[in-house]
This record gives C-alpha cells, structure tokens and sequence, in this order.
C-alpha cells in the first residue's frame, strides 16, 4: 500500500515518469494475474467464486492499463513494457492492442 502511494504521489509530480507508471502498472497487473490463476483453480461447481475473481481481475487490469500505456508513451521501446501490455490486452480481449503490442517488441529484435 505505501508503495502505491509513493508512486501515485511521483505520478502526480511528474505525470511521464517512467518507473512510477511501469511499476504501478505492474502491481495491479500482477494482482490480477494471481486473482486470476487462484479463480482457475476453483472447482467448477464454484461458479459464483469464479464470476466475482473475474470480475475483479478485470478491475485491476483496468487499473494497471492507463499506468502501463503511460510508462510505454514514456518509454516507447521498453520491452518489458511492450510485453505486459500485449498480455494485458490479450486478457482483456483487446486483440488488435494485443497484436500492436507484439508487433512492436518483435521490431526490436525480439521474439
């Protein structure tokens, strides 16, 4: 929490700055990446358990998506970035963002 408190107040300091955005973007992601990897291990008959962790893993990559894309326009060719966001997207069903994500990390000579 106090992480995401310092962050939020460099943000407020100085909206571009790369860090602050990517690890902020990075926490709520990875908070919603283990949201998701607990409600898939829920038995089937668990289906309002389910409904409710993917419904707040959906809030979370809505909560880290602005703050990735931010530290990506800071950074525009920050693997790492470039990564989370296309999974990010994927997740979320933006597949056109997605393949744009992947796209542009191939183009840096990655794979």
């Amino acid at each position: 929490d106090k992480a995401i408190a310092d962050y939020k107040k460099a943000i407020e300091i100085k909206p571009e700055y790369f860090d602050a955005n990517y690890n902020l973007g990075a926490i709520y992601y990875n908070d919603g990446a283990e949201i998701a990897n607990a409600a898939n291990k829920l038995p089937i008959s668990a289906t309002k358990e389910y409904d409710a962790a993917q419904k707040k893993f959906k809030e979370k990559m809505a909560e880290a998506q602005p703050f990735l894309e931010a530290a990506l326009a800071a950074n525009p060719t920050d693997g790492n970035t470039l990564l989370t966001l296309k999974e990010l997207y994927a997740k979320t069903n933006q597949l056109d963002k997605s393949a744009e994500m992947k796209k542009r990390y191939e183009a840096l000579g990655q794979k």
